[in-house]
């Protein structure tokens, strides 16, 4: 196999290693962010539920 051959194989091997890594990065934020966003979602329910108790006093 002549050199270039090899050359574009191993480079074409080493971006496949780093799209791996980089598609393993985007599943970890995507659940990392859908972690915070159930946790934002709890807030504002419990933000709502004190504004209409606030409300109520008043």
């Amino acid at each position: 196999m002549p050199l270039a051959r090899i050359d574009k194989l191993q480079a074409l091997i080493a971006e496949r290693k780093k799209s791996a890594a980089h598609r393993n990065t985007i599943e970890e934020l995507q659940a990392k962010t859908a972690f915070l966003a159930s946790i934002n979602e709890v807030l504002l329910d419990k933000i709502e539920i004190l504004r209409s108790r606030l409300t109520t006093i008043k």
